[in-house]
């Protein structure tokens, strides 16, 4: 009964993927836990509920302070982060590439990933995201996802083609470099479709500034509602 009112109250004119299946798209699900500060380690159904990740040699998530060893891991950014802030809420989520094997650097590199499977909504034009760091990519359904920076931290590509289905989404990390970060915030489905590049060119405009504006609104207004 819940989650059907759930998904009736973010009808409308955002279409949040957490009620039409994906869940945790903004990773703030970890609040819904107790989370020790001074916590080394957290569990993947603590840290990051619903979502999958890519192989590592540590089953855990870490917390507090930011593995800088080279191997590949992934992390919870909150306010005990000695190094990380959160893009947006109270947490975000970084992946970080590095070898397989603690202090090995002839061990196998690994690009850190998270993925899950939901129903794409029905209308949905865009995929949206908040990322720092990376290169990054998206795939649904093992199909690359192109994505266009609309300035800042903020992402959107093309999923019109794969509305109303259930698909697995896949978010990787594809630097290079042991170390190398991507962090995550702000996941979501939308019904308005990625500008084309030659409006952003008008963000070098006056015109570009309302453009801006517009598009922060966008997101603070999406971000306000549930996940």
């Amino acid at each position: 009964m819940k989650r059907a009112l759930l998904i009736v109250m973010t009808a409308g004119c955002v279409l949040a993927a957490a009620g039409q299946g994906y869940v945790n798209f903004n990773f703030e699900d970890a609040g819904t836990n107790t989370i020790d500060p001074s916590a080394m380690f957290l569990s993947w159904n603590v840290g990051a509920p619903g979502w999958q990740h890519a192989g590592v040699s540590s089953p855990f998530i870490g917390h507090n302070t930011v593995n800088t060893s080279g191997t590949a891991s992934y992390f919870l950014v909150d306010s005990s982060c000695s190094s990380l802030t959160p893009i947006m809420g109270g947490y975000s989520f970084a992946l970080i590439n590095g070898h397989l094997s603690p202090g090995d650097p002839n061990s196998a590199f690994v690009n850190t990933w998270i993925a899950q499977i939901g129903n794409i909504p029905a209308g949905a034009e865009s995929f949206d995201l908040d990322a720092t760091g990376g290169p990054f990519s998206v795939t649904i359904n093992n199909i690359n996802v192109p994505m266009l920076s609309l300035g800042g931290n903020v992402f959107a590509g093309d999923v019109s083609a794969f509305a109303g289905q259930s698909l697995p989404l896949r978010i990787q990390n594809d630097s290079t470099q042991a170390g190398g970060i991507l962090l995550l915030d702000n996941l979501l489905f939308s019904p308005s479709p990625v500008p084309e590049p030659g409006s952003l060119a008008l963000l070098g405009s006056g015109l570009g500034v309302l453009i801006a504006a517009a598009l922060r609104n966008r997101r603070k207004s999406r971000s306000s509602g549930p996940h």
